[in-house]
């Protein structure tokens, strides 16, 4: 077991290793420090000088949680589905490799990575925009962001999917993460939207997550939003989980009795 555990790691560290060895540390530094600051910058002070100082902290709130999307959404979507782009396809699906495992696998460090981001957030929120934190319980708070990361991480998994049998995964990953900044209550409270926005953001992990994360910082904690936040969270996490696995299951199955997963 323990050498599994290992394997493992080991995977987890090359992967990501892999998706980030084309850049110089300045470019990863620019998207992850600097990014998700202009995007607070940005939504915080149009709140601000619309609607005031609650707006503006609801925005910087929102846009912090949804940063979390950079790695969650997008980062595992190109660990599943950029290995037919990077000509990886064909050699992992022949292979006798749990491929399940493997993706899993890497994608345990975009999880991790996610959450610094979400940090990284938080303290511009707290240095910059004067959010006030001291009424926090810190394992709720922590808690709540971990789930969240997962929850995208099955959404990443689901739009990952679609790699398998194009290379498409790029465009369809950056719409995901907009529609994700549009419909889950990020900048503007679900109840100002429409009602059919409002019906979709009801089946969307984010939107509970975001709204738990509002809750524990204005003072409650993890218990009193088990059932109203964290428990439709994972119910939906399972959903988009286990249906991106079947996608994942079937078109590997079709690549290899049509002969496309090596077609670019």
């Amino acid at each position: 077991m323990v050498e599994g555990f290992h394997r493992i790691y080991r995977c987890a560290i090359l992967s990501f290793k892999a998706r980030f060895i084309w850049l110089k540390p300045e470019f990863y530094i620019g998207i992850k420090f600097i990014l998700p600051f202009f995007q607070m910058m940005f939504f915080g002070m149009v709140a601000y000088f619309t609607q005031g100082t609650v707006a503006m902290k609801y925005s910087i709130i929102g846009n912090s949680v949804h940063s979390i999307a950079v790695n969650c959404v997008m980062g595992v979507a190109m660990v599943i589905g950029l290995e037919r782009t990077f000509g990886m396809l064909p050699t992992l699906l022949t292979t006798p490799a749990n491929r399940i495992l493997i993706f899993n696998s890497q994608i345990l460090l975009q999880i991790m990575d996610g959450l610094f981001s979400c940090l990284i957030c938080m303290f511009y929120a707290w240095m910059i925009f004067d959010i006030n934190f001291s009424d926090l319980s810190w394992f709720s708070f922590f808690s709540t962001l971990v789930l969240t990361s997962i929850s995208l991480s099955s959404i990443g998994v689901l739009v990952g999917s679609v790699g398998i049998i194009s290379n498409n995964v790029v465009p369809i990953m950056n719409i995901i993460y907009l529609l994700l900044l549009m419909l889950c209550g990020v900048n503007i409270p679900l109840s100002d939207l429409p009602t059919f926005i409002r019906i979709i953001a009801d089946f969307i992990p984010l939107t509970y997550g975001i709204d738990a994360v509002r809750a524990i910082i204005n003072g409650k904690h993890f218990s009193s939003l088990l059932k109203s936040h964290i428990v439709p969270m994972l119910t939906l996490t399972f959903f988009y989980y286990f249906f991106g696995i079947l996608l994942i299951k079937m078109f590997e199955y079709k690549s290899k009795v049509s002969g496309t997963f090596d077609r670019f």
